[in-house]
């Protein structure tokens, strides 16, 4: 009988190939090997069902499914996931070497979601940042500070399984699409405490990649997950408030 590994890093892939390879090769750099990789590839057009075969092994198991967001490839990754543990890593992004060392190290004291620091990468002007030089980051039971804003980079994530499963996994609905996992980071704080590692232990790259339309989309989501939490939260109630107003400007060409 095979044993279950410790942790399962599950990696969405939508034709990323190049870069998910990068992000394989962090994993495989790792200090601490008791892991597996679930590869899931939610429709890619690039060739990367053919191209992944060689880098595949008994760690690292590759699903193809057909397009359906984010949200969806996660879920299928934490349905196949044997791990204790779920981390979660985005195809264009990496993991410090010693990153699952730490984590490991951390979950032997209770801690049930961890979340960490992060180095922010912009490929454009070569240059890096901390996370934590933007937000501030919060300890313990952070549900009212999370409902402030999202401080929690989703390639520093690691969830233990059973806690994530009770949460029912990311919700799949369009209207919260492009933050689907902040609606899943709120619904786990409001009943576990979150641990935060003052260490950048993933690496995270910024694409020029955004436009109107995905701005717009991401502040139509935020409304929609503020909505959901308004009957609890005066701060939901405000956020909903500003980032309808926001939402207006930028439709209007006041804020871009």
């Amino acid at each position: 009988m095979m044993l279950k590994p410790y942790f399962s890093i599950i990696i969405p892939t939508f034709n990323s190939y190049e870069k998910l390879l990068r992000a394989i090769e962090s994993i495989k750099s790792q200090t601490f090997t008791d892991f597996e990789v679930i590869i899931v590839d939610d429709g890619s057009t690039d060739g990367t069902q053919v191209k992944i075969q060689e880098s595949l092994c008994k760690k690292i198991h590759y699903f193809y499914k057909i397009n359906g967001g984010p949200a969806s490839a996660r879920n299928l990754g934490i349905k196949e996931a044997n791990g204790e543990y779920l981390c979660f890593l985005d195809a264009d992004d990496e993991f410090m070497p010693q990153k699952l060392l730490e984590y490991y190290t951390v979950s032997q004291n209770g801690g049930v979601f961890l979340f960490s620091d992060a180095e922010y990468f912009n490929e454009k002007t070569k240059s890096s940042t901390l996370f934590s030089c933007k937000e501030q980051m919060r300890y313990g039971k952070s549900f009212q500070s999370l409902l402030e804003n999202n401080f929690i980079v989703a390639s520093t994530v690691c969830v233990k399984k059973t806690v994530l499963e009770s949460a029912a996994y990311f919700d799949e609905a369009l209207k919260i699409k492009f933050v689907e996992d902040y609606d899943l980071w709120l619904k786990i704080a409001q009943k576990h405490p979150l641990t935060y590692i003052e260490k950048p232990l993933s690496k995270y790259y910024i694409h020029e990649s955004n436009n109107s339309s995905n701005i717009q989309r991401t502040y139509t989501s935020l409304i929609a997950i503020y909505s959901k939490w308004s009957f609890l939260s005066l701060i939901a109630m405000k956020n909903r408030f500003k980032y309808t107003l926001v939402l207006f400007l930028h439709r209007i060409g006041i804020r871009k």
